[in-house]
């Protein structure tokens, strides 16, 4: 399978502005072969019950990716997501 190239939200250093407000910057990082699929019925279906949110679409990280995840902004195919939800690995224990 070939994964497609996604941008990441990367955390940033707020900035302080000369009145003492912070200013957080988005910068994005390209992830190279995501898997990116549709959720099953049941995925879509629990996601509500659990989060009250619907799934767009379900991430398969490449192994070995050391990004955080976790409640970030994404962009896929030039629309932004959020991801919510714990992170779940592909790998047998």
């Amino acid at each position: 399978m070939k994964g497609t190239t996604v941008q990441l939200q990367i955390d940033s250093i707020p900035v302080v502005d000369e009145f003492g407000t912070e200013i957080e910057s988005q910068t994005f990082e390209d992830v190279e072969d995501v898997l990116v699929g549709q959720p099953s019925t049941d995925d879509y279906t629990s996601s509500v019950n659990l989060y009250g949110k619907h799934i767009a679409y379900m991430l398969g990280i490449p192994k070995g990716d050391q990004h955080d995840w976790k409640n970030k902004i994404v962009i896929i195919r030039g629309k932004k997501f959020r991801t919510f939800g714990e992170p779940k690995t592909g790998e047998s224990e």
